[in-house]
């Protein structure tokens, strides 16, 4: 059984505060951010909030995921199958976009005023995506339901990435029942339950590579043979330091390991195979001068690209580290300043980060200016070397990288509609690259409306683009959550 969480001493280099950054506090960073270190405290499925938890992880995005094939943070898809349409070509000059599916928003339960939907994925010529208290299978080319899989709590969390064409959720009153799930039928593969006193809890997220699907919160972190139905690893009592999250990044598992009570000693990152052997770990301490030092995030794997929290919750800096290739030191503190650029990464999870894009050595973020922008940061000199507007004045957001080029989402207004660019970073300038139908402006705005919220988003994968809003309201029933552009 492979050994977990020992960190060594933390690192001797540790940075300064970068030039520029922000520290006003955002109520909805802060509310995330407290129910992210109650829950991961040993709270379990205790709901701090009346009314059983409703209010979203994050300004942001996840989770989950939640799930996907975006291409988000990083070159390669947050999932454990290859990039779909990453190699591909793209359209010669600007595609005139027609709509080929769109899904209305289902009823929400009469008991909630919302229901967050956060989890998709795309697999060939499907969409598999959370829908209310059901997980549904779409034909991206006509819309149709293929099947459908029931899942009374769906407050619980699911896989970012699929592999094997499987996915892993949880579910069960206490989200304690793991099932791993082939989306290319709908069945269930295999289920167990978590024998525990203390349950994962809703902000917990499994992960799945290959045979293996692993699971942290609190207790520490598990893993287990899909195809044995047994533990391969769990955690040793009476450890200081525990696996407590997972993600898949680059084709292995990156975990957090938390160090004393809710990760008050510090802890470090680590990347492991299938079977949890480790290839490499970064270790962070628990102050810099003197001042408290929090993770946050991973943005990217290879190069390991961290957000970092530096203060009290309430007014805590964010920064973005760049670790040294030998992942010992910090390489360097970006530029950011949570003031003007988009928060790049959902605010209680280990790696949903589809606000940025690494590819090539660089970071790819938006700002929130009038006249906002994608700011191109270079990774191995930590500076913003440059940035590209909308030449149409509209709010800009990257989404992935392609054949090369940064595409972004122009979001549609009152009285243009959304477009896709492609950003040359040889030439540091955009070219169209798809027109969405003027008609259907008003809809385009309802499922994604700002470059801030990591809820609702644009997915680009084989030239084709969606829209997907992963957030459901009571009032909001029979607008579009979901739209198809090819």
């Amino acid at each position: 059984m492979p050994g977990y969480g020992h960190p060594q001493q933390p690192p001797g280099a540790v940075p300064g505060k970068p030039g520029g950054g922000g520290n006003a506090p955002r109520m909805v960073l802060i509310i995330g951010v407290v129910l992210a270190v109650l829950l991961a405290g040993g709270f379990g499925a205790y709901y701090v909030l009346a009314g059983g938890g409703d209010d979203s992880p994050a300004a942001a995005g996840t989770d989950t995921d939640p799930g996907t094939d975006d291409g988000s943070g990083g070159d390669e898809e947050p999932d454990g199958d290859e990039e779909p349409g990453g190699g591909a070509a793209l359209p010669d000059g600007a595609t005139e976009a027609e709509l080929i599916m769109e899904i209305e928003q289902p009823d929400v339960p009469e008991e909630d005023i919302l229901t967050e939907a956060y989890g998709y994925w795309v697999l060939d010529d499907s969409l598999v995506r959370l829908m209310t208290r059901e997980l549904v299978s779409y034909d991206l080319n006509t819309g149709e339901r293929q099947w459908s899989f029931p899942l009374p709590n769906n407050e619980c969390r699911v896989s970012h990435e699929h592999s094997d064409g499987r996915v892993a959720l949880l579910q069960g009153r206490d989200c304690e029942v793991l099932t791993v799930l082939d989306i290319t039928t709908g069945e269930d593969v295999w289920t167990t339950t978590v024998e525990e006193n203390v349950t994962p809890g809703r902000y917990s997220v499994p992960a799945i590579l290959g045979d293996t699907v692993a699971l942290g919160w609190t207790l520490g972190g598990y893993g287990w043979s899909v195809s044995q139905e047994k533990a391969l690893w769990e955690p040793r009592s009476g450890e200081n330091c525990k696996e407590d999250s997972y993600a898949v990044m680059d084709g292995v598992f990156i975990s957090k390991v938390g160090c004393g009570f809710i990760g008050d000693d510090g802890g470090s990152i680590r990347a492991t195979e299938e079977d949890g052997t480790e290839l490499w770990s970064w270790e962070y301490p628990a102050e810099q001068d003197g001042t408290k030092l929090r993770f946050r995030s991973v943005i990217s794997a290879d190069p390991l690209v961290v957000r970092m929290d530096l203060g009290d919750i309430a007014a805590a800096e964010e920064q973005i580290w760049v670790i040294d290739d030998a992942r010992q030191d910090v390489a360097h503190v970006l530029p950011y300043d949570r003031d003007r650029h988009v928060s790049p990464c959902d605010a209680v999870t280990l790696s949903w980060c589809p606000g940025a894009v690494v590819h090539d050595g660089m970071m790819y973020l938006a700002t929130m200016d009038r006249e906002n922008s994608v700011v191109a940061f270079d990774l191995s000199t930590g500076t913003a070397v440059w940035e590209v507007s909308s030449e149409e004045g509209a709010t800009i957001m990257p989404i992935r990288e392609q054949d090369g080029k940064i595409l972004a989402y122009e979001i549609a207004s009152t009285d243009r509609p959304g477009a896709v660019v492609a950003i040359d970073p040889a030439t540091e300038s955009a070219e169209s690259v798809m027109v969405l139908p003027h008609e259907s402006r008003e809809a385009q705005r309802k499922v994604v409306s700002d470059p801030y919220s990591h809820d609702n988003h644009p997915v680009w994968v084989e030239n084709r683009l969606l829209l997907l809003s992963q957030r459901f309201y009571d009032h909001t029933v029979g607008d579009p959550v979901t739209m198809v552009f090819r």
